[in-house]
């Protein structure tokens, strides 16, 4: 099981273009990634066209030269329920608010693309349930953390436990 999260462009009307992803949904994994690779509204269009993903890295489209299938995915590309494990009805979904913080699918983040062409999430087991801009999240991690490489012969690219 892990971190699930809504991600999602408005459209009109309260109506958001959304897509499940069901791992690391935390502002340091998911957050950080939509912020850094997928920050326009063309590279977005390209997140939500995979429909629901098991988990998100920085590039969308596997090497065509190489294998990229169930048990031998491709290093930091994202994995895509229909496209990668060839399972129907996972789509991007349009969806009101209400229906993502209500969801079945119980996740703890939603992160919306805004007007201003930023990230900006909610926790939703915070009280509140605010919005808050996923850059002033980052920006408070504390200085000189860097990301750690996987080890030799490790591979990055989690367990699937679907």
């Amino acid at each position: 099981m892990g971190t699930r999260c809504y991600i999602a462009e408005e459209k009109e009307n309260e109506i958001y273009r959304s897509i499940y992803c069901q791992l690391d949904g935390y502002p340091d994994e998911v957050g950080k990634l939509l912020v850094k690779y997928y920050d326009t509204p063309e590279k977005l269009h390209e997140l939500l066209a995979l429909g629901d993903i098991y988990c998100l890295k920085e590039k969308l489209n596997p090497d065509p030269s190489a294998l990229h299938c169930f048990g031998n995915y491709q290093k930091d590309v994202t994995i895509a329920f229909g496209r990668d494990m060839e399972e129907d009805g996972f789509d991007a979904k349009d969806r009101t608010l209400d229906e993502m913080l209500d969801s079945d699918e119980m996740p703890e983040f939603v992160y919306i693309f805004t007007a201003e062409q930023e990230w900006a999430f909610c926790h939703l087991n915070d009280y509140n349930m605010s919005f808050h801009k996923v850059r002033d999240i980052l920006s408070e991690e504390s200085p000189g953390e860097e990301e750690s490489e996987p080890e030799e012969g490790q591979d990055d690219v989690p367990d699937l436990w679907i």
